[in-house]
């Protein structure tokens, strides 16, 4: 808990957090804790929004992002989605990233066929979730 302490996390953060997933008190720092603050520092950019982010979906601390995340993403670069909106995505509604990649990439296909924006797309699942 030090650790996130120090990346900017406050006590009411860090109690929300922990009361949400007990979990990620027995999660390993090195083999997840870090990555996942990496990766997400990598896509993100600020601490703010890192932070942020965690509180909305506090499973991703547990989770290896760079096995969910980093096919999705690259589908929907694939698509012509900036990376802004990306982020926006990910800040926003992290468990879009949880489907099924190979259902993910072929929405997006379809979506792009049928003429609609693959964002707008991706927002409107985000609401459903």
């Amino acid at each position: 808990m030090d650790f996130l302490r120090g990346a900017g996390f406050s006590t009411p953060d860090l109690t929300e957090i922990i009361s949400s997933n007990p979990q990620i008190l027995i999660s390993s720092l090195e083999k997840r804790i870090l990555p996942a603050i990496g990766f997400l520092k990598g896509i993100l950019g600020s601490d703010k929004d890192i932070i942020s982010t965690i509180k909305n979906a506090k499973w991703i601390l547990n989770s290896n992002l760079n096995e969910l995340m980093t096919p999705k993403i690259a589908a929907l670069q694939d698509h012509g989605v900036p990376h802004d909106r990306i982020s926006a995505m990910i800040k926003q509604r992290a468990g879009a990233f949880l489907s099924n990649s190979d259902r993910f990439s072929e929405a997006l296909m379809i979506v792009k066929e049928l003429g609609f924006d693959p964002f707008l797309f991706c927002t409107r699942q985000c609401s459903v979730q």
